[in-house]
């Protein structure tokens, strides 16, 4: 939130204002004032590469949190989700994009539900 914010408006407010403000609305347990967590932050600023890079690790936990879906439907131990997860996903490895494979294993393109799901936010 704090970096669309950040990237997406054209606010007067000052970087630390927009990160207190986007605070205000998430934290649960909140940080002393004189803490200036967003300087820390450094994913978002390290450099011009690894920025954007950063969501990569969001959208791992939503195809992770998609494929396991399927062994959450049918069964943890299930012998045929364990095989078509071989077959499908491991085995298959880089020979077409991983949308695809997933797609293939979950039987849906992959979405954030089944990540706000195991985060207990409903859909």
């Amino acid at each position: 939130m704090v970096d669309y914010r950040l990237h997406s408006h054209n606010d007067t407010l000052s970087a630390q204002q927009i990160g207190e403000q986007v605070l205000q609305q998430t934290q649960v347990v909140r940080y002393p004032s004189y803490v200036r967590w967003l300087n820390t932050f450094v994913h978002l600023f390290t450099d011009e590469y690894y920025a954007a890079g950063y969501y990569s690790y969001v959208w791992a936990q939503v195809l992770a949190a998609h494929l396991f879906a399927r062994f959450k439907r049918e069964g943890l131990l299930s012998s045929q989700v364990g095989g078509d997860f071989e077959r499908l996903i491991l085995a298959s490895g880089g020979t077409r994009p991983i949308a695809e494979l997933v797609e293939s294993f979950a039987g849906s393109k992959p979405g954030i539900d089944a990540l706000l799901l195991d985060l207990g936010i409903k859909t």
